[in-house]
């Protein structure tokens, strides 16, 4: 590795940074919005497309969505949660997973930011296309489970597995931001367009900073071009982004360096679907995110009148296993004082991590069945609905080395029947249609075997099948059978 990569930010001369900076501060002075979506600044409210009145939204970055992996190193994940729990206030949630595993994973290269903050948007400008956010919140930087989350990830695609040990980071500092996002439109069509139908061309500006107790200040400006038409949005333009104060350890100093600079971006929106990837100008830096957004509009996260079928695909976290749902609705009409119930079926597979253990995996799968059950409790959040889930499965396991000296070493396959037992919340997505619906699900699931089982592993005796408690992320298409009717809201049909 290139010592110009080791080196902290603010040591570098040369470097573009000067320029972004007082680039930052006049896109600031002229309300620019929020940028830095080929690593968003964490814990600041993302950028939501023009036009699109956001109330929650789901996000997936990583670097694979920049170059397709061909460096997976510095912010390699991250994961985000923005929720608009009232008018003009937006909460945000930032995981994020740091490495420096070149040039040797021997030393220690790892860090996970985990990041909560609260914004109120005060200041309206530009017709009501812009406005001035102010946000506080709290970090914690130190070992918190990305080495599992990173590591079940690559099992799953069979990627190779990054084993270095984390710094000595742990600490928790406050963090103070403000964002100023400005968009517009500067032609629509006048219906005589070879395009045909309404389309509508404009602009996005976008900058934000971040300032935390730890000295780190962090900017991002950018200008992009929009092509609007119907579920359909594009956008195509330029970036760039500075760091400073990065200097407590060198995962968070190398990562700050690898994202400062300018980069391209391109963009698009397919109805509540998001893709957004940036290529930076230095020919190293790409990176990328994939959202899933709900507008809050006047729907349910349940399947409506008439029986309905849905099937659910998602991960669970910080085992990482993939997970395929199956349900059915059989009578949602008739309800148990409001609550919706359902049937599922549920499927999950995948190697997670033996703990803390680099050089050690559980190779699992689970079946089970469930009853659902599922309401819509807050009145004026409509789109949002509680659930809760309770079932038996069996689940097998079999432990496996994977690096050193216990590599290529299995223990036996083991399982257990077991009881299953998840709650959480579903929010609906923009329609797709009368009869389609796609919801976004977040929650926590838990399993209790009947009994552990003791395996032999490289001499000595190990514990599988045990309890165990995940978080549960996925997207559920449902369909709804019966005849063609109107759209109704929760409150048309006694949600």
């Amino acid at each position: 590795m290139d010592e110009a990569r080791l080196r902290p930010p603010w040591t570098e001369e040369g470097r573009a940074g000067p320029s972004l900076r007082a680039l930052f501060h006049i896109g600031l002075a002229l309300g620019l919005g929020p940028g830095g979506l080929c690593a968003q600044l964490a814990g600041v409210t993302p950028p939501a497309p023009p036009g699109h009145s956001r109330a929650f939204e789901m996000r997936f970055a990583n670097d694979f969505l920049g170059r397709g992996g061909a460096i997976d190193d510095f912010r390699t994940q991250q994961l985000g949660l923005v929720m608009r729990p009232a008018p003009g206030w937006n909460l945000v949630l930032d995981y994020s997973i740091l490495t420096a595993s070149r040039p040797t994973v021997a030393e220690p290269a790892r860090v996970d930011h985990l990041t909560i903050s609260a914004g109120r948007e005060l200041l309206a400008f530009g017709e009501g296309q812009g406005h001035l956010e102010v946000g506080a919140g709290l970090r914690y930087s130190g070992p918190a489970a990305g080495s599992r989350i990173q590591n079940g990830f690559h099992q799953l695609v069979g990627s190779t597995l990054e084993t270095m040990p984390y710094v000595g980071t742990d600490r928790v500092d406050g963090v103070l931001w403000w964002a100023a996002p400005l968009s517009g439109a500067f032609r629509r069509s006048d219906g005589e367009s070879v395009l045909g139908g309404d389309w509508e061309m404009g602009y996005w500006l976008r900058s934000a900073t971040l300032v935390s107790t730890d000295g780190e200040w962090d900017g991002s400006v950018g200008g992009l071009v929009t092509f609007s038409r119907g579920f359909f949005q594009g956008w195509a333009g330029l970036r760039g982004d500075w760091r400073a104060g990065h200097d407590r350890d060198r995962v968070t100093a190398v990562t700050a360096d690898f994202e400062e600079g300018g980069a391209g971006v391109l963009g698009i929106r397919v109805g509540p679907l998001v893709l957004e990837t940036a290529q930076g100008f230095d020919g190293e830096s790409a990176y990328g995110h994939l959202s899933l957004l709900s507008d809050g509009g006047p729907r349910s996260a349940g399947p409506g009148p008439g029986a309905a079928v849905g099937v659910e695909a998602g991960f669970t976290l910080p085992d990482v296993t993939a997970r395929v749902q199956g349900r059915w609705w059989p009578r949602p009409g008739q309800r148990l004082s409001g609550w919706r119930p359902s049937m599922v079926v549920e499927g999950r597979f995948g190697r997670p991590q033996f703990g803390t253990d680099v050089d050690r995996y559980v190779d699992t799968w689970q079946l089970s069945g469930a009853l659902d059950i599922e309401g819509s409790p807050v009145a004026v959040l409509p789109w949002l609905a509680t659930y809760g889930a309770a079932g038996v499965g069996w689940r097998q396991e079999r432990l496996e080395g994977f690096g050193g000296p216990e590599e290529g070493i299995e223990s036996e396959s083991v399982g257990s029947l077991g009881l299953t037992g998840e709650v959480g919340v579903r929010v609906a997505t923009e329609a797709t249609g009368e009869r389609v619906g796609l919801v976004l699900q977040a929650g926590v699931s838990g399993w209790l075997p009947a009994g552990t089982r003791t395996v032999t592993f490289a001499g000595n005796p190990q514990r599988l099948v045990g309890a165990g408690v995940v978080v549960t992320t996925g997207v559920m298409v449902r369909v709804r059978a019966g005849r063609a009717g109107s759209n109704r809201t929760n409150s048309e049909d006694g949600r």
